[in-house]
């Protein structure tokens, strides 16, 4: 809604004036005008301005636009964090002691500056941060009122938009000044008393001076904005939480790591009496003379110490690939059943009686995999197979006789496969093969379409098999590379298959009587073989390296210190204390994830990642420096992510083309997919797909293990040339029961 057209549905002079002061400062607003009440076109009478529990300001009419639900959904929120900051200031400790003693000697002095340097930035931190939690109260009542009630004096809302501005700048260029002034005091006076993990703290380029402030709410999206889903209660919730989250980062995000810095200090000072432990190694960059460490000349890939660059001919988990083709159901007909978490146990059930084969020695067509990653899925499956004695034999489906290797009946994901064509071409390389995706049986066309049930599904695999075009001849592994493997379905039931409608008389044949009901069967069909994969490094990607290069520089040296060089624009994967990054895994998903939709948004890509210790301590830069600091006492435009794949998948286009030239991301989610598939062009410009190992290609230009790594490396004594797994064992809470 323009500004003219907010004023003619309230009052029009006073709507004008809102307009002029709006357009005259040249300044965004805090509040988007979208959410504007007094720019809304319908709003109600109410008795007063007010909740249960607070009132507006009395330059708030009593219209409103909100309901009763709303005001409370995000006052609850404000309250809450209020709590939260309250609560976590008054459980840190004031009282902040210094080593019981320091090694006399010439670095004494800073080492103990080290310390009381912390104690008095982190007391002028707190003290920032309880202003700041008082300007996040008032701010976020008036915010309030703003989006749910019509402003009977505009000018004054304008006032108070920008006093929330000044004082929030105010916040900000304080905790800036902090963490310079620390940053100051950590450097050491001679390179003999430099700490490795102080040094790891300030490493790389500082946080782009031209966007450590954007205050500015960030609407749900291009695409929920032109729906008005803002003004659901969810939606404005979403919004103004996000908002609130922000502020609340910049008030506690620095105390928080100064008083964690301090315990950090405290194992360095200890562990620098022992440096034959590996957390002298970790926290201090040095070997002892004569141990043993994994040499890793420049350039290097991890996989090629080991003589496994590049994978096998077949590609990832193609036939050149040991082990995973091991997975890929034997046989000329094999199907590929992959099961949502969603899907209840009594729909599990339905599915597995009408598929699978409950006796030995039965004739048929199909060898089943299932392809799971609930634990409740996986019991289920294992206990059906057990109760039915199949101990050694794979399922198949009606009327199949699947071969006698039980490992093949079951596939347990830690998450659920979002390509399922990448998915087939890992474990079966070039060999066809079916899917039956349950999440995209019956609503995919149309919204409406009836629920398909487990027994049309089977009939239409018994049909497939009854044609006799159903399956080409095997492919042969060692088919010219690129040559593409063609897989076709029957030739009368193509068309049924490949372009399924709630109405199409051709799904009435194959499907009979139940076809009457409108059934949807798209989410069964033929594996679509993958593109040969792009060379890599692609020349896009070079360039880019390149250029970030270059603009690393030039944020080193300090240039273009307050508006941003022309067209650069900036993605910082976050971790902190206030975020929540996750394990081992999660932070990869999130780190990787971040790294592609940087490359598919022209962003130039860092990491700032402090917790529980800098990420570069562990993985050093390998092509392309992300080293970066600053982002704890800085309020940029920001998008948290952590358990929001499905709001990503939703809408990419709001990350991938969104305005800020900084951007904070935050995120435990393999966002990769969902990137590639949202901008195809820019991906296979950039070479980034058709590229199946694309994640272990940027893993490899982000990333070298750093010293402690390759001493630890080194004490295992492996072999030049062995090939090395990882194991990530995750049990948890969960052990009793599934251990």
């Amino acid at each position: 809604m323009t500004c003219a057209q907010g004023a003619v549905t309230w009052r029009v002079a006073v709507g004008f004036l809102a307009c002029v002061l709006r357009t005259t400062w040249g300044q965004s607003t805090i509040l988007p005008a979208a959410m504007d009440c007094a720019l809304a076109a319908h709003t109600i009478q109410v008795r007063e301005a007010a909740s249960e529990v607070f009132y507006c300001p009395e330059y708030f009419s009593n219209r409103t636009c909100c309901s009763e639900a709303e005001l409370m959904f995000v006052w609850e929120k404000v309250e809450d964090m209020l709590r939260f900051i309250q609560r976590v200031l008054s459980d840190a400790s004031e009282e902040v002691f210094e080593p019981a003693s320091l090694e006399e000697g010439p670095c004494k002095e800073y080492h103990s500056r080290l310390f009381s340097s912390r104690v008095s930035a982190y007391q002028r931190a707190r003290h920032t941060a309880e202003q700041g939690a008082r300007i996040l109260q008032d701010a976020g009542l008036h915010f309030l009122c703003g989006a749910c009630f019509a402003c009977a004096v505009p000018l004054k809302t304008s006032q108070i938009d920008d006093f929330v501005r000044r004082a929030l700048h105010s916040v900000q260029d304080t905790m800036g000044a902090i963490l310079e002034a620390q940053r100051t005091a950590d450097r050491a006076p001679h390179a003999m008393c430099a700490l490795g993990y102080v040094e790891s703290l300030h490493a790389g380029v500082p946080f782009p001076a031209w966007g450590r402030f954007a205050p500015e709410m960030d609407l749900l999206g291009e695409r929920s904005r032109r729906r008005n889903a803002w003004r659901s209660q969810r939606a404005l919730g979403a919004v103004l939480s996000a908002w609130l989250d922000r502020v609340l980062a910049l008030l506690l995000e620095l105390p928080s790591a100064l008083l964690f810095q301090q315990s950090l200090l405290r194992l360095a000072f200890f562990y620098l009496e022992r440096p034959d432990s590996d957390a002298h190694a970790l926290l201090h960059g040095s070997v002892l003379e004569g141990a043993s460490v994994a040499k890793w000349p420049d350039g290097m890939e991890w996989g090629e110490a080991a003589g496994a660059r590049g994978g096998g001919p077949g590609g990832p988990g193609g036939p050149g690939e040991p082990g995973l083709d091991d997975l890929c159901p034997e046989g000329p007909r094999r199907l590929l059943l992959f099961v949502p978490q969603g899907l209840g146990a009594e729909d599990l059930r339905r599915w597995r009686e009408a598929l699978v084969v409950e006796k030995e020695g039965e004739e048929g067509a199909w060898s089943l995999l299932w392809v799971a990653s609930a634990p409740g899925h996986v019991e289920a499956l294992l206990s059906a197979a057990v109760a039915g004695g199949h101990h050694g034999v794979a399922e198949g489906l009606h009327g199949v006789a699947a071969p006698a290797v039980a490992r093949r009946r079951l596939v347990w994901r830690r998450f659920e496969v979002r390509d399922g064509d990448a998915f087939v071409a890992s474990i079966c390389g070039g060999r066809a093969a079916w899917l039956l995706v349950l999440s995209e049986l019956g609503g995919r066309l149309s919204p409406q379409s009836p629920e398909v049930p487990p027994e049309a599904v089977a009939s239409l695999l018994r049909r497939i098999v009854e044609a006799e075009e159903a399956f080409p001849p095997e492919e042969s592994h060692d088919r010219a590379e690129g040559e593409e493997v063609q897989q076709k379905a029957p030739v009368a039931l193509r068309g049924e298959l490949l372009d399924l409608g709630p109405n199409d008389d051709v799904v009435g044949r194959a499907m009979g009587s139940v076809a009457e009901d409108g059934l949807n069967l798209w989410g069964l069909r033929p594996a679509v073989p993958l593109s040969r994969p792009l060379p890599w490094p692609s020349e896009a990607f070079e360039e880019y390296v390149r250029a970030h290069a270059a603009f690393r520089e030039s944020l080193r040296l300090g240039g273009e210190a307050s508006s941003s060089p022309s067209g650069s624009r900036v993605l910082i994967y976050t971790c902190t204390s206030m975020s929540l990054c996750g394990g081992h895994g999660d932070r990869l998903n999130g780190m990787l994830g971040a790294a592609v939709v940087a490359l598919l948004s022209g962003r130039f890509f860092f990491i700032d990642s402090q917790r529980p210790v800098p990420l570069s301590l562990v993985l050093e830069p390998q092509r392309l420096d992300w080293r970066l600091h600053g982002t704890m006492a800085a309020l940029p435009a920001a998008i948290n992510l952590n358990d929001k794949l499905a709001t990503f998948e939703a809408d990419p286009g709001w990350l991938l083309d969104h305005r800020a030239s900084v951007l904070r991301l935050v995120s435990n989610q393999r966002l990769t997919s969902a990137a590639l598939r949202a901008a195809p062009r820019r991906a296979e410009a950039m070479g980034l797909a058709p590229q199946p190992k694309l994640h272990a290609h940027l893993f490899h230009e982000l990333f070298r293990p750093s010293t402690a790594f390759r001493r630890r490396l080194g004490a295992r004594g492996l072999p030049a040339t062995a090939r090395l797994i990882g194991v990530h064992f995750r049990a948890g809470d969960q052990m009793p029961a599934h251990w």
